[in-house]
């Protein structure tokens, strides 16, 4: 059996095409990120800049707070430790090594419910810099997230409020994180 020359020639042309249409994409994308603020692509410039935690003098030690009863955490296996601001309430962030995060007041040690749809709201304007009205909210589970998902990475349950800005923006806050 023998290929024709002409057959060849022309399925040489049409790989060549293929293969510089995509190396072309490639080069055009490339020179796009390397010339484009990469804060600007994140949407940085849009984002209000956390402002740093004071530590108080009346706050209770972490370890008064208790760990045992919280479902779902387990405090045998700690990963992480910090502070975070819900409002003008700062709290005690502890994460497991399964993800699991427990929020707990600083000044009583107190475990916290998951955030609240107005505290969500209240934490996604504060962090956004354009005074836009918000859109929608609403609550999304590991039901809602595929793995091409912006916020594939994000804690869940997290809520999400999207403004009606021309950037588009949705803030995630996490119901725990």
């Amino acid at each position: 059996m023998t290929i024709k020359t002409a057959t060849v020639r022309r399925s040489h042309r049409l790989l060549g095409l293929v293969i510089g249409v995509q190396l072309l994409l490639w080069t055009a994308s490339g020179a796009f990120f390397a010339w484009t603020d990469l804060d600007e692509i994140h949407g940085d410039h849009l984002r209000v800049p956390a402002a740093p935690i004071e530590l108080g003098d009346d706050w209770v030690s972490p370890s008064v707070v208790d760990l045992q009863g919280v479902e779902d955490f387990d405090p045998d296996q700690p990963d992480e430790f910090g502070l975070v601001r819900i409002g003008t309430t700062t709290h005690y962030r502890f994460k497991d090594t399964a993800g699991n995060v427990v929020l707990a007041d600083v000044e009583t040690g107190a475990v916290r419910d998951a955030l609240t749809e107005e505290e969500a709201l209240m934490l996604a304007r504060a962090s956004f810099v354009p005074d836009a009205p918000v859109k929608s909210i609403r609550r999304i589970t590991e039901d809602d997230v595929g793995a091409h998902h912006e916020y594939r990475s994000g804690s869940l349950p997290a809520w999400v409020v999207s403004f009606d800005h021309p950037s588009g923006t949705r803030v995630y806050v996490a119901e725990r994180d």
